[in-house]
């Protein structure tokens, strides 16, 4: 309307109402410089940039799909020099959260994930013989490779031998062939104009795919488990 003055942000409601985060988890992330000053325009006036709901989801991004605490957050923060740095990872991150290599971890080499984990080397070298480790390149090892190394190993503490876990290579490598196919028919019949966002798209759109069917067959398959144990037997 004539006479009214650009908006300068958004007001902390503002901010609450579209993210669902409360006024003091926003201003303890403020506190801890992962998200940037607001503009204060008075003592009891202050503008939010309107990039803040894309920070805020990619903070809770870092804390609840990549486990980061928030000292690690702040230390990616410092790194990349500041919180708007939060935004150039927001893609990269869901392309790792659909398949791709983590953003945020540093690259290690066999030696340094074998310490990490606390691995022997024929164990490793059995896990990518099955195809239960796949790294991204052969000789260097991301976020990703470490928390499965790292659960497999205490599967296999537990009395479980690696052979018993290669199933899960063999049915990724059994649905990812079938997916391909999929995907080379309907690019056949409609070639996409940009092969980059299109095999983004792709990646997004079976991650999906995989997650309903696979979470609702494995809920199920748990939930048979869970009702033998509360008869007070064992569900085999």
């Amino acid at each position: 309307m004539p006479g009214e003055r650009p908006r300068k942000g958004l007001k902390m409601k503002e901010l609450e109402e579209l993210t669902g985060e409360t006024r003091a988890t926003i201003l303890y992330w403020l506190s801890q410089g992962l998200l940037p000053p607001p503009e204060k325009t008075s003592a009891n006036m202050s503008w939010y940039d309107a990039r803040y709901p894309k920070l805020i989801e990619t903070i809770r991004l870092l804390q609840r799909r990549m486990n980061h605490s928030i000292a690690d957050i702040r230390a990616l923060v410092e790194k990349q020099g500041g919180p708007m740095a939060l935004l150039n990872a927001r893609e990269k991150l869901d392309d790792f959260l659909f398949g791709g290599t983590s953003p945020l971890s540093a690259r290690m080499g066999r030696d340094e994930l074998l310490e990490a984990v606390g691995l022997e080397p024929e164990v490793l070298d059995r896990m990518l013989e099955l195809g239960i480790l796949r790294p991204e390149k052969p000789v260097e090892f991301d976020e990703g490779d470490f928390n499965a190394a790292s659960k497999v190993k205490a599967l296999v503490a537990l009395g479980i031998p690696l052979e018993d876990l290669a199933f899960y290579g063999k049915a990724a490598d059994s649905v990812a062939s079938r997916e391909r196919e999929m995907i080379s028919r309907e690019w056949e019949a409609v070639p996409p104009e940009d092969i980059e966002k299109a095999k983004l798209h792709a990646q997004r759109e079976l991650s999906f795919a995989r997650q309903y069917y696979f979470g609702r067959a494995f809920r199920r398959e748990v939930e048979e488990v869970a009702r033998g144990f509360r008869k007070g037997g064992n569900a085999r």
